[in-house]
């Protein structure tokens, strides 16, 4: 089928144009009015749309007690080693600021048959018989052997712990003879954790 000619249109535009001049003020008004809210609608969906996606982290966003210290008090404490309470751990876990590629690597030194019973939540395990040959190996060895990565000497906070604190302390002077220079002793160690801060008790020894 044809279309028409523009010839021919162009009548039909011009008899528009002429009812829309005749159109009574009062009509034009209200039609105005009415053009107003699906205006303010679609300017404020598209401004929804268009809005970029926030992101936030630890360093940008401040904290309250119950998300533990912040980045400069964290920085101080591990660099100077100050030894760890199971509060500020609790709290540091609770946040999600603890466990493989976070902030803070809790490291389990205690023998396997320890870790049996339960392990702090997030941590991982490295006994500490085991503790100097394997933060000796290289990067890729370590974490094939450990199935995660190897901690930065330089950049990585650990926090170490076992039965009642005495092998993490051994773990600190370690590590820190390794070259960590962001260790931490959680000094109530597995026994304070079970007993103050989990459902379960530490057992009897």
């Amino acid at each position: 089928m044809s279309l028409p000619s523009a010839s021919l249109l162009r009548p039909a535009g011009a008899v528009l144009r002429r009812r829309c001049a005749a159109a009574s003020p009062s009509i034009i008004a209200a039609m105005r009015v009415a053009a107003v809210p699906v205006l303010r609608t679609t300017t404020a969906a598209a401004s929804f749309t268009s809005a970029p996606a926030r992101s936030f982290s630890w360093t940008r966003v401040a904290r309250s007690d119950a998300h533990g210290p912040s980045e400069a008090e964290l920085d101080a404490a591990f660099i100077g080693n100050t030894p760890m309470d199971g509060a500020e751990l609790r709290a540091l876990i609770e946040a999600g600021r603890t466990g493989v590629g976070k902030e803070v690597l809790i490291v389990d030194v205690r023998n396997a048959s320890e870790t049996a019973e339960g392990m702090i939540p997030t941590a991982v395990h490295l006994p500490l018989p085991e503790l100097a040959n394997a933060l000796n190996q290289p990067n890729m060895q370590f974490q094939l052997l450990n199935q995660f990565p190897k901690p930065s000497r330089e950049s990585d906070n650990l926090v170490v712990y076992c039965k009642a604190g005495v092998r993490a302390e051994n773990a600190l002077k370690i590590a820190r003879e390794l070259g960590f220079k962001r260790v931490r002793n959680y000094k109530g160690s597995w026994n304070d954790w079970t007993a103050n801060f989990a459902d379960t008790k530490a057992p009897s020894s």
